[in-house]
């Protein structure tokens, strides 16, 4: 289904093609059609139904968009454990302390050959 551009002259509104990039003013969009909801069958009937839907059964719509996997996130107690276990590292090292290294020199630079 194809747009449809309309202008008020006045007594009449006439249907017109839009040159391209052409804007005139607001697009008026249908109403969305009624549909059967997954949660509790119910039929959902236009756009004021469908947001007060979402909302009750505090859902949220995700469109067609595909759905791109993020970083997960780290929850509350690992980044607290996280920023204890830095305080301490740093705590440690003003102190002097000087941990045992992994690998000799030589060793380290032979990594590089």
């Amino acid at each position: 289904m194809s747009r449809k551009h309309f202008y008020w002259d006045g007594s009449d509104w006439v249907e017109y093609v839009p040159k391209r990039g052409q804007k005139r003013g607001p697009i008026l969009l249908s109403d969305i059609s009624g549909y059967r909801n997954v949660i509790d069958g119910a039929w959902v009937d236009g756009r004021a139904a469908h947001r007060e839907f979402l909302k009750r059964n505090h859902v949220h719509e995700v469109g067609n968009a595909p759905i791109h996997a993020g970083k997960p996130q780290a929850s509350y107690a690992e980044t607290k454990e996280l920023r204890e276990d830095i305080g301490k590292a740093y705590n440690m090292l003003a102190e002097g302390y000087t941990p045992e290294p992994v690998m000799t020199q030589s060793e380290f630079e032979a990594i590089g050959e």
